[in-house]
């Protein structure tokens, strides 16, 4: 889904861990080029301002970059990127969590459920509306409406 993805929008693949061997990198490069993306790599560097491994990227891949997808949940890395001035998007089950909270867009839904309708975002919609959605953005209300529809589907769990 990563390549998917990589080839509709055309963006950079850079892998970083929070438990991080160099050996856990380079196989999770190989399983991504394998599957047909092209993946950033290159000596890593710590250059976010964090304490643990997540403070290693590439100087010319997330460090450089405008737009960061965040695909699973990280609020140290979400809200360091954001403090950088980057704009988030992050994809996390939980609306309440950090990350949610301080990303620029969260979707709220799993992760492999959420990457192709993002690839299918990517290919289908035009410049006018990419830019139009991009306007509109509103993190808060997003997060408080996957907050009811769950509070929803909570209270009707049992019917």
């Amino acid at each position: 889904e990563i390549a998917l993805l990589q080839k509709a929008c055309g963006a950079k693949v850079e892998v970083n861990l929070f438990h991080r061997t160099p050996e856990r990198v380079q196989q999770i490069e190989a399983l991504l080029r394998d599957a047909g993306a092209d993946v950033f790599s290159g000596e890593a560097e710590r250059l976010l301002p964090l304490s643990h491994d997540r403070a290693f990227c590439r100087r010319e891949g997330m460090y450089a970059a405008d737009v960061v997808l965040v695909p699973l949940e990280d609020g140290d890395r979400c809200e360091v990127l954001a403090g950088m001035g980057k704009k988030v998007i992050a994809i996390d089950l939980n609306p309440l969590s950090r990350t949610a909270k301080k990303a620029t867009l969260t979707i709220v839904d799993e992760v492999t459920r959420a990457l192709p309708v993002i690839t299918d975002a990517c290919m289908s919609l035009t410049d006018e509306e990419c830019r139009g959605l991009v306007a509109a953005l509103d993190n808060p209300t997003f997060l408080k409406e996957a907050r009811e529809e769950m509070a929803a589907r909570l209270c009707h769990a049992l019917d």
